[in-house]
């Protein structure tokens, strides 16, 4: 077996989203400490952003070659009958994460958290929380797809308890990330 056969695509894939999910978690932890008082800012913030937004256009130009090449051979999924209206839905909260994370970016630049005035938070607000959903609704369905690549979900009905339980995670995480923010922002 060439080493070509072993490394599929689909696992380097997985990989760079291991690695993203750290920098993701990375930052956020980074932030949450920044906005709850425990920390004060750190230009670190700014580098991991970087980092992940290399990693993540990796994933993106990776997922969507495999998106086109499976279109292209018309694969079939008879084992999950969701997986198409899941891929649908990790499209668009993938192109909605891209768009939030460019108005994440651009207005922490342009209108860095330190010198803000009270119009500026609110926008800080809504993009930070419309990207968090997009994230949250796109890791909600990566995750477990991620562990059925990695051989993790095999059992039977294995994939949505996984799912279930994770989306009750990333909801608690969603609101303790909303409490930081608006500790933050408005008290």
């Amino acid at each position: 077996m060439s080493f070509k056969d072993k490394i599929s695509l689909r696992k380097v894939n997985t990989l760079v989203l291991i690695v993203i999910i750290l920098l993701l978690l990375d930052h956020a932890l980074e932030s949450l400490l920044y906005f709850m008082g425990f920390t004060s800012y750190s230009p670190s913030l700014k580098a991991t952003g970087r980092r992940l937004f290399l990693w993540v256009l990796l994933h993106v130009i990776i997922s969507l070659y495999l998106y086109i090449k499976d279109n292209y051979m018309n694969r079939k999924y008879p084992k999950y009958t969701n997986i198409r209206n899941d891929t649908k839905i990790q499209i668009i909260s993938g192109i909605a994460i891209i768009l939030f994370v460019i108005l994440h970016v651009v207005t922490y630049t342009i209108m860095p958290v330190n010198l803000m005035g009270s119009n500026i938070v609110y926008l800080h607000l809504i993009i930070d929380n419309l990207l968090f959903c997009s994230l949250m609704v796109h890791l909600t369905i990566s995750l477990p797809r991620l562990m059925v690549s990695l051989g993790f979900l095999t059992e039977e009905n294995s994939y949505e308890k996984f799912s279930q339980r994770i989306s009750i995670v990333f909801k608690i995480i969603f609101i303790i990330l909303q409490f930081s923010e608006i500790v933050y922002y408005l008290l």
